[in-house]
């Protein structure tokens, strides 16, 4: 199962922007195809099963004030250059999926069947999905170099918070719709020009 895991970090770090070069969505079908890969070869099924209680429902509404309150930072330039349709697509409901089912699901599920502390496993997982967001780094404007760093350090933030809730509850409905609500709130942010 590691091996799994190390073979998609070596990717994702360092053949992922090359593959990008090829076709702007090649990293999505990678990374789709390592959860597939994943699921199969260790017959491991992700879940999202829907379950209220006031303490998810709380979680969903601070994660949607969150996503307005951290995003009125004038300062701080975003790199966004998507169209409208497509950013919608990609940073509102793929994106979110995808990185849940990758970080929490296929990273996490691997680490807690290699009996890793929980401790240890969100950690790991929060810092898999800031290190992802600072891949960034270097390869982007100058003007956009604090914005990476920025979302480097809140990702590391949400990414405590999102994996010790897949920790406690190993489901990825709700922390998967944090995720959508948090990118949704970033989206409104961008486009319509609220903040950064």
């Amino acid at each position: 199962m590691l091996w799994w895991i190390l073979a998609y970090f070596t990717y994702s770090y360092f053949l992922h922007s090359h593959l990008e070069s090829y076709w702007a969505y090649s990293s999505y079908l990678i990374d789709i195809l390592f959860v597939i890969g994943f699921a199969l070869i260790f017959h491991i099924r992700p879940h999202f099963r829907i379950a209220y209680s006031w303490q998810h429902l709380l979680a969903i509404a601070l994660g949607a004030l969150l996503c307005f309150v951290i995003f009125f930072t004038p300062s701080i330039q975003s790199p966004m250059i998507m169209d409208q349709w497509q950013s919608i697509l990609l940073l509102c409901l793929f994106g979110p999926l995808l990185e849940e089912l990758l970080y929490r699901f296929m990273l996490m599920e691997s680490l807690l069947r290699l009996q890793f502390s929980k401790k240890i496993v969100v950690l790991v997982s929060a810092l898999a999905f800031a290190a992802s967001h600072l891949k960034a780094y270097g390869l982007v404007s100058p003007n956009y170099e604090t914005f990476i760093l920025f979302q480097g350090a809140y990702t590391f933030m949400l990414g405590l918070w999102w994996a010790n809730e897949y920790c406690k509850t190993r489901n990825l409905y709700h922390v998967t719709i944090l995720h959508i609500l948090f990118n949704f709130g970033y989206w409104l942010t961008t486009y319509y020009g609220f903040g950064v």
